[in-house]
Formats: structure tokens, sequence, C-alpha cells
């Protein structure tokens, strides 16, 4: 069972958390595969040694990343709402990345994340270590048809939400709001 998180190793999108989530998961055939750089390398890394479970990659190429995404089981972003007043303007690309591959993804909502998107993931609350470490384990017990039915529906939505002519649509009915 294979955990992933691509992109920037910084302390403050909460990377420490997922990393401590390791510590709230018993099981042997759970992975967390970490690809990336950042302030918070020398944290993961001294983690790696102490927990084989958990591999750090170091920085890769946006193609590789891109193909690593569908190897894994479970995809997360522990960034959240708590993490600073920057999150208050934020909805990640890689949320609508690990949404559009298809594979279940964990991830907090944030104040500027349409509620549409609620229901195609998986919500990790404030994105504590522990909370991080719950919905691995929701994920981790899902029957694997339930699991990819779930990450097909997140795949379907994100693949409706981006195409041209919705978001044209919506460019169009905005500015037509604002006349």
């Amino acid at each position: 069972f294979i955990i992933t998180y691509t992109g920037s190793l910084m302390k403050k999108y909460g990377i420490l958390r997922l990393v401590d989530a390791m510590k709230y998961i018993n099981n042997m055939d759970v992975e967390l595969r970490i690809y990336g750089d950042g302030d918070a390398v020398d944290y993961v890394t001294e983690a790696a040694k102490q927990d084989t479970r958990i591999k750090f990659f170091g920085l890769i190429s946006k193609e590789k990343a891109t193909n690593i995404l569908f190897e894994s089981s479970v995809l997360v972003n522990p960034r959240s709402s708590s993490d600073g007043d920057y999150v208050l303007y934020s909805f990640p690309s890689k949320d609508i990345d690990y949404l559009g591959t298809g594979i279940p993804s964990i991830l907090c909502k944030l104040p500027g994340m349409p509620e549409s998107y609620y229901d195609f993931f998986i919500d990790a609350g404030n994105g504590t270590s522990v909370e991080l470490a719950e919905c691995i384990m929701k994920v981790y017990k899902m029957p694997i048809n339930e699991r990819l039915e779930f990450g097909k529906k997140a795949l379907d939505f994100i693949t409706k939400r981006i195409d041209p002519v919705n978001q044209a649509n919506r460019i169009v009915k905005m500015i037509m709001n604002s006349i």
C-alpha cells in the first residue's frame, strides 16, 4: 500500500505532520514515498532512517513525478487551513493534479476551495498527524473496487470541471455577474 507525496517539502505545507502520521500506522505493508525538496529535507531524511516504511527520493522531474502518482494507492496533500494566512487564498494546483489522477486523495478543506470539490477527496480535517493516519487507514481498509470507484469519480469531476468550454462559460458568467 503506497502513500505518495510529491512537491515542496516545506514545513509550512504540513509535510512534517504527514511524516509523523506514520508513527500512528502499525501496518508494515504501508509505505510512504516522498519526492521533492525544501526546508524539511533533513527531517524527512532522518525519519526515513528511523522508519524503513518511509522512502525519500529527493527532487525529480515533473514528468517522472506524474508517472509516480499512478503507482500509488493514495495521494496525500497535508496542507491545512491552520498552516497560515496564505491558505485563505490558496487552492493548491497539487489538489487538482491529485484528483485528476483517479487515485484516491487525502486533502484538507481550505477556505479557497469550492465546496463542489468536497465529495471527491477524503477530508483530513485539520491535517494533524493522527487525522492523516486515520484517513490513510480508511483508504487502506477500502475494498480495491471501492477505492478505484472513488478515484474514478474524482477524475470524472476534474475532467468535466477543467474542460475548456466549461471554463470559458464560468468566466463569462463571472463577468456577466460583475456588470
